[in-house]
């Protein structure tokens, strides 16, 4: 099910800020971060609820 993504890396592919869309495991997915994030970042999955991804991003930059 969706528990299976928590953990999983996606790509944002609409500009997060608070919210926007990533690409994860093929599909993309609505998704909601704490920070602007921009399309292209990598993001970790952190929880799913309702079919919308909670991301953070992952690297130093």
């Amino acid at each position: 099910g969706q528990e299976a993504m928590v953990g999983m890396i996606g790509e944002v592919c609409v500009e997060i800020a608070p919210e926007g869309r990533v690409f994860v495991n093929g599909e993309s997915w609505n998704a909601q971060a704490e920070q602007r994030i921009e399309v292209g970042e990598k993001v970790e999955v952190l929880e799913v609820h309702n079919l919308k991804l909670k991301v953070k991003k992952i690297g130093g930059r």
